[in-house]
């Protein structure tokens, strides 16, 4: 599973240094958990919608930055996608922090 993954990832970047690798890589790797927190939000679970929204919007990150979309000559893409991820963070967080307080009741 997870350690084949790693070995893949390890060798296919050491023979072509590319962002793609990484961005495919992490979207192999995420997209399965956000399906997941997608299905565990419709069914109660209010934090997973936080987590889920916060990866989608961490996927973004990866535009901005392939695209190179800057606001400023001094804020680039690459400074762009940090504070995006942060924002993504945040929002991870607060769907662990939702997912504490008040678990769903499940089966009932």
């Amino acid at each position: 599973g997870a350690l084949g993954q790693l070995a893949v990832f390890a060798l296919v970047l050491a023979l072509n240094l590319s962002f793609i690798v990484v961005t495919v890589n992490t979207a192999l790797g995420l997209v399965p958990v956000m399906v997941a927190e997608c299905l565990a939000f419709r069914r109660g679970y209010r934090g997973s919608g936080w987590v889920a929204g916060g990866l989608a919007f961490s996927s973004m990150t990866a535009l901005v930055y392939l695209l190179r979309v800057s606001i400023h000559p001094w804020f680039d893409h690459i400074d762009l996608a940090h504070v995006m991820m942060m924002g993504s963070l945040l929002a991870i967080y607060r769907g662990v922090r939702v997912s504490r307080e008040a678990p769903a009741e499940v089966g009932g």
